[in-house]
């Protein structure tokens, strides 16, 4: 999806997986989206989620790992050899793949959130698939 915003850092655009949805929550107060290279970190009907601005993508991701329950934005990105990226889990060092939430170590997956700037904040959508609201 493509950004409709103005500014350096609201010209993201997101890289999540292309599915249907038919539930979207707008994040209240309205808020930018995260400089690039950064992190924010929202919830989401009381669910952590954290957005990242990477080389102008935004992806959004759960923000707790499935293994022991850390805080993923705590941690750092990884390249992969593929050229993609993952959010490294700051305890025990696993993986998960930015576009589709796989782990890379284990059979384990984080929900994708769909997320596009739009001009009064972020627009947050969850797919129906993997989470009930």
């Amino acid at each position: 999806m493509s950004s409709s915003a103005s500014g350096a850092d609201a010209a993201a655009t997101s890289n999540s997986p292309a599915f249907s949805c038919d539930v979207s929550r707008s994040v209240s107060p309205p808020v930018a989206p995260p400089a690039v290279g950064e992190v924010l970190r929202l919830m989401i009907d009381g669910w952590p989620v954290a957005v990242w601005n990477i080389q102008g993508n935004l992806y959004a991701l759960d923000d707790i790992c499935p293994h022991r329950g850390d805080i993923l934005s705590e941690g750092g990105l990884a390249r992969e050899s593929d050229g993609s990226f993952a959010v490294v889990c700051p305890r025990h060092g696993w993986r998960f793949d930015m576009e589709t939430g796989d782990c890379l170590h284990a059979p384990d997956r984080l929900r994708v959130w769909l997320v596009q700037y739009v001009s009064d904040g972020i627009l947050v959508l969850a797919c129906p698939d993997t989470h009930e609201f």
